[in-house]
C-alpha cells in the first residue's frame, strides 16, 4: 500500500511539473511576441522590453498615454498586454501547485531565460 500513495505522489508531481514547463513556454512565447511586435513598430529593443515588462510589474494605467507616445494601435497593444498578463498568472499559478511554501518571483529571472 506505501508505494501505491508514493507512486501517486511521484504522478502528481509530474503533471504539476508538465503543467509549469508549458505555462512558462507560453508565457515566454507571449512575452517575445509582444516585444517582436514593438520593435517593428519602430520601438527600440530596450523600449519595447521595458514596456512588455509594465503589466508585469502592475503598472496599466499608462497603456493609452504609451500608445499615443509611440504611435502605437491601442487596441492593439491593449489585446497584446492582456494575453501577456494572462500567461503570467497562468504562469505564477503552475509555480504555486509546483512549491509549497513563500515565493517570490523576481522578473529578472524570467529575462535571462528568455
Amino acid at each position: 500500500m506505501p508505494n501505491l500513495l508514493k507512486n501517486v505522489k511521484h504522478e502528481k508531481f509530474i503533471n504539476n511539473e508538465n503543467e509549469l514547463h508549458k505555462a512558462k513556454n507560453e508565457f515566454i512565447k507571449a512575452f517575445n511576441f509582444l516585444v517582436g511586435i514593438l520593435v517593428m513598430a519602430g520601438l527600440s529593443r530596450k523600449t519595447a522590453l521595458t514596456l512588455s515588462l509594465t503589466p508585469l510589474t502592475g503598472g496599466r494605467a499608462s497603456t493609452k498615454n504609451t500608445s499615443n507616445t509611440f504611435k502605437l494601435n491601442y487596441p492593439n497593444l491593449l489585446e497584446a498586454l492582456e494575453h501577456l498578463e494572462n500567461t503570467w498568472e497562468d504562469y505564477l499559478q503552475a509555480l504555486r501547485k509546483q512549491i509549497t511554501g513563500p515565493v517570490i518571483v523576481g522578473v529578472s529571472r524570467i529575462l535571462c531565460e528568455l
